[in-house]
């Protein structure tokens, strides 16, 4: 990547959450956040901490990654949007749209574990993305 990118990865399984910023942080993350719910990743990027891209989890504990979707889109210039998780194709297109429809800018839903080659193929609509805006 050209220039670096920061990223805030919120999923309450640090056995999840651990391999995913280090495959990010090979592909050229400068900065890597992990949150273990929607309320510590929405503190962090109230904070006023930069954060290009989130990568969500559906299911957490507390708030659901739908809630921390529905809020993100409530936040003006909100950082772009990566969904990964353990659900079943038709819930993480379903979460698509739901994504969609709560303002928010989705990229890309994976599912749980996600692969290097998976992580190049988000970043690569991360890139064409900034670039078109």
């Amino acid at each position: 990547m050209d220039s670096g990118f920061s990223v805030l990865v919120v999923d309450d399984d640090v056995r999840q959450s651990a391999p995913l910023i280090a495959l990010l942080r090979a592909a050229g993350a400068t900065d890597a956040y992990s949150a273990e719910n929607a309320a510590a990743a929405l503190n962090l990027l109230k904070s006023g901490t930069a954060v290009d891209l989130v990568v969500t989890d559906l299911e957490l504990s507390g708030a659901s990654g739908y809630e921390l979707m529905e809020a993100l889109g409530e936040i003006e210039n909100a950082p772009l949007v990566a969904i990964v998780s353990g659900a079943s194709a038709a819930d993480l297109d379903d979460a698509m749209v739901l994504a969609q429809a709560y303002g928010v800018k989705p990229l890309l839903a994976l599912r749980k574990p996600v692969l290097a080659a998976e992580i190049e193929t988000l970043l690569d609509l991360y890139r064409a993305r900034r670039a078109a805006s």
